[in-house]
């Protein structure tokens, strides 16, 4: 069994608050092997809230300086995983939940809330 059958994205649906969203997703995350941050694009105040995968995206050298030419290895966790779920508020008050890329990329080495 590979590591991206154990990683579901959250079921979608209601919720009372964004602050009720984010902990749905945050806990089904966790239990599933991955974690998520809020991504850009979020504005709270204004009922939008994107939550991405915490390995989205990619490294970024912006020292110009080439990677084998460093004194210091560094490495990203950054594997370009496009996972990605948001919520909106409706006019009710109510925020809904919805996936719109539930897949994660392969990783090795599965979350860890105590690294």
């Amino acid at each position: 069994m590979d590591s991206n059958s154990l990683m579901t994205p959250p079921e979608p649906g209601f919720f009372e608050s964004w602050e009720a969203v984010q902990q749905h997703v945050q806990t089904h995350g966790t239990t599933q092997g991955y974690a998520v941050v809020t991504g850009k694009g979020t504005d709270k105040k204004n009922g939008k809230l994107n939550l991405i995968c915490d390995r989205s995206g990619q490294y970024e050298n912006h020292g110009g300086v080439p990677e084998d030419q460093k004194l210091r290895k560094r490495s990203s966790r950054k594997c370009g995983c496009e996972f990605k779920v948001v919520a909106r508020r409706w006019p009710e008050g109510e925020w809904e939940l919805k996936i719109k890329h539930g897949t994660h990329i392969k990783v090795n080495i599965l979350y860890s809330p105590h690294r």
